[in-house]
């Protein structure tokens, strides 16, 4: 009896020796890995190099405890560091942008064009009628897809169609008048940029002069919405296939010819 007693002891005075030295060396791991967060947490100005002091609070991730610094009190440090991650997120949105492009066009600018600077001034303003006319193989579509790409740098809606495509799209809706409906109303109505290109290439019918172009172009005239069209046709020739009406209010925008 008096060894069992002996015995038990033993496991217990060794169990307690254990708990006993693995909480003082958790506490101690705790310890090292906070003074070592500390340590990686020194932290300076990127710009002038001084040293910047710790919050008044910490924030918790996955690994600790991590403490968060006050930024650079000075103004022009300030500034240079906005002006930093501005132009980082620039250049992703550019990485971005090519990666989205046809590779044919990757890196299409509007400077590309001879007519750039009223490209430009249209791009900017961002309303009325804007008309590219001439032969296949000009640069249309290279500018088309310019001009898409600087508005996703810009993170400015844009809609890019052919319109050919479209139009069949639409046809295919008119099973579901609602369906089509909805989405023509969204197409006349977006504030986004709304880039066509190959107007004239499709089959004209009552759908394409009355319910598409001619609703289209009413309609986005009269919002003042940024439209461009990229066409094989001239002014005249739009007005003898879809109609002087239409081709009126395209004059009534900008026409450059490619």
């Amino acid at each position: 009896m008096i060894q069992l007693k002996d015995a038990l002891g033993q496991v217990l005075g060794k169990i307690e020796q254990e708990l006993t030295t693995g909480i003082c060396h958790q506490k101690e791991n705790t310890r090292t890995c906070k003074e070592r967060r500390m340590q990686s947490n020194k932290s300076t100005c990127e710009i002038c190099g001084d040293i910047l002091r710790l919050a008044d609070y910490i924030e918790y991730d996955e690994d600790g405890v991590e403490f968060a610094f006050v930024g650079c009190p000075k103004k022009e440090c300030q500034e240079e560091i906005h002006k930093q991650r501005k132009e980082r997120e620039r250049q992703r949105l550019i990485k971005e942008a090519d990666e989205i492009l046809p590779k044919q066009y990757k890196n299409a600018l509007i400077t590309d064009s001879i007519h750039a600077a009223i490209i430009q001034n249209w791009y900017d303003k961002r309303e009325g009628f804007l008309t590219l006319v001439g032969d296949p193989g000009r640069g249309k579509s290279r500018m088309f897809w310019a001009i898409y790409r600087q508005a996703h740098i810009d993170k400015c809606g844009c809609k890019f169609y052919d319109s050919l495509e479209l139009i069949k799209k639409l046809q295919a809706m008119c099973a579901d008048p609602s369906e089509e409906e909805r989405y023509l109303k969204n197409l006349y109505q977006t504030k986004d940029i709304l880039l066509l290109d190959d107007v004239g290439t499709e089959k004209l019918t009552e759908f394409v002069w009355q319910d598409f172009y001619n609703l289209l172009l009413v309609e986005r005239e009269q919002w003042g919405l940024p439209t461009a069209i990229a066409t094989n046709l001239t002014l005249q020739q739009i007005g003898e296939k879809l109609g002087d009406r239409i081709a009126s209010r395209l004059a009534g925008g900008i026409i450059l010819h490619f």
